[in-house]
């Protein structure tokens, strides 16, 4: 309501009779749609997955990524999927694309060679050109000097280790 609640505190009369405020519900309206706004503001929107794709699917017990293949779709975010044997309904956040790991270690492509004169390390690794049609150089090189050893990550960030840190495991 929206009148003063009341106290022993000695207050007027017509203090104490309700006023009917205007605009309240556009207000309350809009707040809501501030708050949806700023909550939506870090979400995504997942594409739709078509019937018969490999997808992998978040068990609900132990929470790992087990493969499955949709099977239906049953309404904007929920889909049946087929998953060692049985069929479970899943929400879209809980279920992935099925992408391929690529491992350089693993990938013949990557090229690892020793420079004789220098001692230095080099490895190529090439590079696709980009969708939008724009040409990247064919190959990237990493260099490392014999002091310092070159890890590679997964994001292809340089780990560089220093000599006197060899020593340490």
């Amino acid at each position: 309501m929206s009148r003063r609640t009341r106290t022993l505190l000695p207050v007027a009369t017509r203090f104490l009779y309700p006023e009917i405020s205007k605009g309240i519900k556009e207000r309350l309206q809009r707040k809501r749609q501030k708050a949806k706004s700023n909550f939506d503001r870090n979400g995504k929107l997942l594409p739709d997955l078509d019937v018969g794709q490999e997808v992998r699917v978040r068990g609900q017990i132990d929470k790992t990524w087990e493969l499955g293949k949709c099977l239906e779709k049953l309404s904007d975010r929920s889909y049946m999927v087929q998953t060692n044997g049985e069929k479970v309904r899943r929400n879209r956040e809980e279920i992935r694309n099925r992408v391929e790991e690529r491992n350089s270690a693993n990938n013949p492509e990557t090229e690892v060679s020793l420079d004789a004169e220098s001692g230095q390390h080099e490895s190529t690794v090439p590079v696709e050109p980009e969708p939008n049609g724009s040409q990247r150089r064919s190959s990237r090189s990493i260099t490392a000097t014999p002091e310092c050893s070159v890890n590679q990550r997964r994001s292809s960030r340089i780990i560089k280790v220093l000599a006197r840190y060899k020593d340490y495991v």
